[in-house]
């Protein structure tokens, strides 16, 4: 048990240093409360600007914004975790409190768990990932295996291209059959399939929704997309995403004195846009990043439990704030009234 709570940590200690994820406010003992963080794009390096638009706040973003333009509410999806690095499933609508900018809501309801869950697996099969590549099929076979019979899988791949390999389905060994049939190939094209997801695959299913999202961050082929566009698309859904953080950087000094074919060496500044765009996603949908590594060698049997975990959020609907002829982005805090717990929430939505 405690090499569990030791990992556990470690893994919070990853968040907080290397993805922002995690606030010192949420680590703080004297506080009485713990809190989500809410989500502001991240600011990059004035050398990587170019990477990048800037946001674009006066853009029209009315059009197919899930849960507001349609019944006129919003749903967020949170995950509460304790000091033992359990995730909490014992809180009520009363321990729960909702703020936009800093206004709380007062009239919110906390819907109840899911019994069925939709999750989408989302693999980056570029050349970035070969050596782990099957190790990669294995955790999502064992996560499939793991699932309820009444749960529903999409698996799709990314390398420069985007491709479905099954639409929703219970049938699991029609998802294991497309996992297998997965060949590592070609450039990567994050954005387009980030966007591509929220864009065009994801219907109103029963149940809830999540994505898995499998990668290393770095983009190089993306054409329909871009850093921020993808985040814009995924910002106007409830739909939590979870990554499996793929850790594939290579120093140049090690390619060369390989005796393998290696892929093209991407630059560390390049990964670091990777980690930040990776960050901005979560936090901005309510989900988190787990390391591959933790999955790995004698740890793989804990995958699994992951998608125990998409079962056992907290969704809090609520009436949005809309702004005052305009179209902004508005943040959301989610409190818990106990000390020392640490909430994954969806930290913003785009009003109308």
């Amino acid at each position: 048990m405690k090499k569990v709570v030791i990992a556990v940590f470690c893994l919070a200690l990853f968040h907080s240093i290397f993805f922002s994820q995690i606030s010192d406010e949420n680590q703080t003992k004297s506080k009485i409360y713990s809190e989500s963080l809410p989500y502001e794009p991240t600011e990059l390096p004035d050398q990587d600007a170019k990477n990048r638009k800037k946001t674009k706040k006066k853009k029209d973003k009315k059009a197919n914004i899930r849960g507001i333009q349609t019944s006129n509410s919003l749903t967020i999806p949170v995950t509460v975790i304790d000091d033992q690095g359990r995730v909490k499933t014992d809180l009520k609508k009363s321990d729960f409190q909702i703020f936009v900018d800093d206004k709380e809501i007062v009239d919110f309801t906390l819907e109840d768990k899911a019994k069925t869950l939709n999750l989408v697996l989302l693999l980056d099969k570029s050349p970035s990932t070969w050596k782990q590549f099957r190790e990669l099929q294995d955790l999502l076979i064992k996560m499939v295996e793991d699932l309820d019979p009444e749960d529903k899988v999409m698996l799709a791949e990314f390398d420069e291209r985007f491709k479905v390999r099954t639409k929703f389905t219970n049938d699991k060994q029609e998802v294991i059959k497309g996992i297998n049939e997965i060949k590592s190939f070609g450039g990567t094209g994050l954005y387009d399939a980030v966007r591509r997801i929220f864009k065009e695959e994801i219907l109103d299913l029963e149940g809830r929704t999540a994505i898995v999202l499998i990668t290393d961050g770095v983009d190089t082929t993306s054409q329909k997309s871009d850093y921020e566009k993808s985040l814009e698309e995924a910002e106007k859904y409830d739909i939590p995403v979870f990554v499996i953080y793929l850790d594939t950087f290579v120093p140049l000094d090690d390619t060369k004195k390989s005796k393998n074919p290696v892929p093209k060496t991407m630059t560390k500044e390049e990964y670091e846009i990777g980690k930040y765009y990776l960050t901005d996603l979560v936090r901005l949908s309510g989900g988190r990043v787990s390391l591959f590594n933790d999955f790995s060698g004698s740890q793989k049997g804990e995958l699994p439990k992951f998608a125990r975990e998409l079962r056992q959020k907290y969704y809090l609907k609520f009436s949005p704030i809309d702004a005052e002829n305009s179209v902004e982005r508005k943040q959301i805090k989610v409190r818990v009234n106990y000390p020392d717990l640490i909430l994954f929430a969806k930290g913003s939505y785009i009003s109308n």
